[in-house]
């Protein structure tokens, strides 16, 4: 409950406004309609939507409208009884009951109301196509508002006027808004992704200083895709989304990064597994991609495919049926990735294996080097078990410089080091020997030939 206060604020003070204006569109007089509140920056997320966004008058009570009935349960059922004491109906106003919830739920009716000006008094005329015309162009497909996945416009019942339908609040974007996050589904053959959750920060991280240098500047325009892509002029010229792609040895931090990122940005990375993905059935496997991509579609999620050359390979030249279907997916994943509004990261071990149409896609390229001598011995002191010694014999600089391992390898090296030294009754140093050995079982894990 505590959290919950940070945001109320400025919430509390758009839906005062969203509610000034019922009031003053329900009683006929000649005092000027409410103007739209100033907002500060009080820390809470709809404070941040607000300076990130920076809705209109207009797009701020369609918001603001479509959030009553969770924020405020009830209150447009009030204000309607407060100006029908005696009961009976105001089809002006428009919205709908619920099935579980029985208040009123607003429509694009009830923004019309809204935003309509009414000579004739309370129930008077409201100002027909105009209304209407203004209305549909803020709810339309390609309107800032849905494009921004934040409500729509429910299809009415057969039949009838198409404001009719319900005004819905977008439920990922509500749940940021009120900072208790959403529900990601389970991993499972319905959805084949399962949230990266990395257990090392950012100063555990060991990396070149080209890497971090490249690094860097992600995490920098990263943060800023958003704003970027709603500046005037350049804003409509930009693709949606953001991608970029890690590339480079197996256990040089790639993984590690990708969940980084997403704890930085405050959005749950989602490792897609590509065992769930890829199928030997004709279009199966874009039948799997086309639902993975419509489902992060208006969520925050950033879609991270590790070990991406298996899904994302080079075209091949057409010999047989299966490359043409092959080539087809490829094609189909290039289309999906460069209109996907979110963020989408690619791992690969190997750069080249990537279809090269994949390149001009990314607004960022980061090659994660293996690390350099200096670089070893600051993993290998990082990881060295809290209190226990170093044999004599070791100089691990002399370690670091001489044997070429990643930071994986680094951590397998001392994984079997200290397995042995505790094996042994974990008193003493680790053993200069048991050290040697571990570095040699890291080398022929990759087929590497050992000279101790």
């Amino acid at each position: 409950m505590t959290k919950l206060i940070t945001y109320i604020p400025a919430v509390e003070l758009a839906l005062d406004y969203l509610f000034a204006v019922l009031e003053h569109q329900m009683v006929p007089n000649e005092v000027p309609r409410p103007a739209r509140p100033e907002f500060v920056d009080d820390g809470s997320p709809f404070a941040r939507f607000i300076e990130i966004f920076k809705p209109t008058a207009a797009e701020l009570l369609a918001l603001c409208l479509a959030l009553s009935p969770h924020l405020r349960p009830g209150a447009l059922d009030a204000i309607v009884r407060q100006h029908l004491p005696d009961g009976g109906e105001m089809p002006a106003f428009g919205g709908v009951r619920g099935q579980s919830y029985r208040g009123i739920l607003p429509t694009g009716q009830t923004l019309l109301f809204l935003l309509s000006s009414r000579p004739g008094g309370a129930l008077g005329p409201l100002s027909g196509l105009a209304g209407a015309s203004r209305v549909l162009k803020l709810l339309r497909i390609g309107s800032r508002l849905v494009n921004a996945k934040l409500l729509s416009l429910e299809p009415p019942p057969r039949g009838e006027p198409v404001l009719s339908g319900k005004l819905v609040v977008n439920e990922a974007w509500l749940g940021e808004l009120l900072d208790v996050g959403e529900a990601i589904p389970a991993c499972g053959p319905d959805f084949p992704a399962e949230v990266l959750r990395p257990v090392l920060g950012w100063p555990d991280i060991v990396l070149p200083p080209t890497t971090a240098g490249e690094l860097e500047r992600l995490r920098r325009h990263l943060g800023q895709f958003e704003r970027l892509s709603r500046l005037p002029g350049l804003g409509k010229y930009l693709r949606p989304g953001y991608r970029g792609l890690f590339h480079g040895p197996p256990g040089t931090g790639k993984t590690l990064v990708a969940g980084l990122l997403g704890e930085e940005l405050g959005r749950p990375v989602l490792r897609v597994d590509l065992s769930g993905i890829v199928s030997k059935y004709i279009g199966e496997t874009e039948k799997h991609l086309a639902s993975l991509f419509d489902r992060a579609a208006d969520r925050r999620w950033i879609l991270f495919f590790d070990e991406a050359d298996a899904l994302f390979g080079k075209r091949s030249e057409t010999k047989e049926s299966k490359d043409r279907y092959a080539n087809q997916e490829i094609s189909y994943l290039l289309q999906r990735v460069e209109s996907f509004p979110g963020i989408v990261l690619l791992a690969t071990n190997f750069r080249e294996n990537l279809d090269a149409a994949f390149s001009r896609r990314f607004e960022a390229i980061v090659a994660f080097q293996p690390p350099g001598a200096a670089e070893r011995l600051r993993l290998y002191e990082a990881m060295w078990p809290t209190a226990v010694g170093v044999d004599p014999e070791t100089n691990l600089a002399e370690v670091a410089g001489r044997y070429a391992l990643s930071g994986g390898q680094v951590a397998g090296a001392l994984r079997f080091a200290t397995a042995e030294w505790l094996a042994d009754g974990g008193t003493g140093p680790i053993m200069h020997a048991d050290l040697l050995a571990g570095v040699a079982g890291e080398f022929g894990k990759v087929g590497w030939m050992f000279k101790g």
